[in-house]
């Protein structure tokens, strides 16, 4: 699986979005998640099968991650993967809900790793 994993910069989260569910998000902006208020802060590939394993992984930290454990309004992008469409995925309370995104408006603080390193 090839994926990104977004993150809010707290320093330009000026309406405190940062570990709010998707629903709260929504019912206080209509445009939907602020794109614009993440960072990429890690592109690789790793031997993984869902969403729930990227979660798993990256909740504990893994040695050369360097964004916080995945949290509540993290942002996955799926890029290839046998058993996940590709696209945006917002880390909710519970699971992972299909969101929409634009990638362009991020900036970057990226972590690349090969799937030998992950």
């Amino acid at each position: 699986m090839r994926f990104r994993i977004y993150q809010i910069d707290l320093s330009r989260d000026a309406r405190h979005m940062a570990f709010v569910d998707l629903e709260t998000v929504l019912s206080c902006h209509d445009s939907g998640v602020d794109s614009g208020i993440y960072d990429c802060i890690y592109d690789g590939i790793a031997d993984l099968h869902d969403l729930e394993d990227v979660y798993a992984l990256f909740n504990s930290r893994p040695a050369g991650f360097t964004g916080h454990s995945l949290s509540v309004s993290d942002v996955v992008e799926i890029i290839t993967a046998d058993e996940i469409v590709p696209g945006f995925y917002y880390c909710d309370s519970i699971g992972f809900k299909r969101i929409t995104f634009d990638s362009s408006k991020t900036r970057d603080r990226v972590h690349k790793e090969t799937e030998e390193q992950a």
